[in-house]
C-alpha cells in the first residue's frame, strides 16, 4: 500500500500566500520598514507645513539620516527578495511586488522624460 502524498499547491495559491522562506520574511520586514519610514516622513512634512514651522530644508542632517534609512531598508528588501526568489524559489506576491515596483520605477525614470 502506498502512502498518499499531499498534492502540490497550485501556482496561484503559492503566489497569493505568505512567504515560505526566511529570506522572504526578511524581505517583507525590510519592505515594511521602508513603508513605515516613508509614511512617517510624509506625516512629519505635513505637520510641519500645517503648523507653519520651518520645513525640513533647515535640517540637512535630518534629511540625510531619514533618506539613508529609507534607501537602506529599500535596498535590503530588494536584495533579500531577489535572493529569496532566485535561490530559494520564493513565489509570494508580498516578496515579488517590491521587486516589480522597483523595476517599473527604474524603467519609468529611464524611458519617460521629466
Amino acid at each position: 500500500m502506498t502512502a498518499h502524498q499531499a498534492p502540490h499547491p497550485t501556482m496561484w495559491r503559492r503566489v497569493l500566500s505568505l512567504p515560505k522562506t526566511r529570506l522572504g520574511w526578511y524581505s517583507l520586514g525590510f519592505s515594511g520598514a521602508h513603508a513605515v519610514v516613508m509614511v512617517a516622513l510624509g506625516i512629519a512634512s505635513g505637520v510641519l507645513a500645517a503648523t507653519g514651522a520651518p520645513n525640513l530644508a533647515g535640517y540637512p542632517w535630518l534629511i540625510g539620516v531619514v533618506l539613508f534609512v529609507a534607501l537602506s531598508t529599500a535596498l535590503a528588501g530588494i536584495a533579500t527578495g531577489l535572493v529569496a526568489v532566485i535561490r530559494r524559489g520564493e513565489r509570494s506576491i508580498l516578496v515579488l511586488a517590491p521587486i516589480l515596483l522597483v523595476v517599473l520605477f527604474l524603467l519609468a525614470e529611464v524611458l519617460l522624460p521629466h
